[in-house]
């Protein structure tokens, strides 16, 4: 591993306030020829290839080269190694405690879930590009809100990994044959929620058996089918009950929920709060 080089890294940390669940950013200038030894982190890294490349290897020999326009992701307690070559590298980075389904949605799929191994996904440097100047904005100059905005273009850019990810764009060197078949059961969630969707429907579109399904989509979500499908919704109904003029009797029927108290109950079971009461 290269190593003669690491005392020319230099690291830059926007002196701005981060709002949880973020813990730190930095942009990192690698120049060539350096490397770290194995670590792990006790909360979730992105690294984010803006140019040159990063490879990096896990103690079992297993590697990945992350290139611009892509973007790692390593969950906590996985171990690492990294190693910059001859043209240097420029990443940025961010460090977060999990981004839990009850506060984030959809995005803790693969920010929230620290079972998961660690993953790549391309972005593409357009997209990333995008947004990557706005937070650059942000980052140098003192403007009304910009902590709010660097919130904002940071949840932007993992939601954007997020879509890729389930598109099936991920390219992660642990990735199973059953995460594809997880992608096309979340696509047929996220696109149809609001109809009937029993297991063995789900487990048609991923090509598995009811059980093997469950088995897989709970190893990678966290979560059951119908529970997964159940908390999507009732995320859909807190942005309805927030947002809309639905009455609750509404809410209910257009997000397929089977009957009027057993949405009620499951509310507030899930946010402490009955739909009215949410609403008031």
């Amino acid at each position: 591993m290269n190593r003669k080089n690491n005392e020319k890294i230099r690291t830059w940390i926007p002196g701005k306030l981060l709002f949880h669940p973020f813990k730190l950013i930095s942009m990192v200038r690698y120049p060539p020829d350096c490397g770290g030894p194995f670590h792990e982190h006790d909360v979730f890294q992105e690294l984010l290839v803006v140019s040159g490349r990063f490879d990096l290897a896990d103690p079992r020999g297993c590697r990945m080269c992350v290139e611009p326009g892509e973007m790692l992701v390593i969950p906590p307690g996985r171990k690492h190694s990294w190693d910059i070559g001859k043209n240097g590298c420029v990443a940025f980075q961010m460090f977060h405690f999990p981004l839990l389904l009850e506060n984030f949605g959809e995005l803790s799929i693969l920010f929230g879930n620290v079972d998961l191994p660690w993953q790549k996904v391309r972005i593409g440097q357009n997209a990333m590009k995008q947004v990557w100047s706005r937070l650059q904005g942000e980052f140098k100059k003192k403007q009304a809100a910009d902590s709010v905005m660097i919130f904002a273009g940071l949840l932007e850019l993992l939601a954007l990994a997020l879509r890729r990810h389930v598109q099936g764009k991920g390219v992660g060197h642990e990735g199973k044959p059953g995460d594809m078949a997880v992608k096309k059961a979340l696509a047929h969630i996220h696109g149809c929620y609001r109809g009937k969707m029993p297991l063995n429907v789900l487990a048609q579109k991923a090509g598995l058996s009811p059980s093997r399904f469950s088995e897989v989509f709970r190893k990678y979500t966290g979560l059951a089918p119908v529970k997964y499908l159940n908390e999507y919704r009732l995320e859909k109904a807190r942005t309805l009950m927030a947002y809309s003029e639905m009455p609750v009797k509404e809410v209910s029927a257009y997000l397929g929920f089977e009957s009027i108290h057993y949405f009620s109950r499951s509310f507030k079971k899930r946010f402490g709060r009955s739909p009215s009461g949410w609403r008031a």
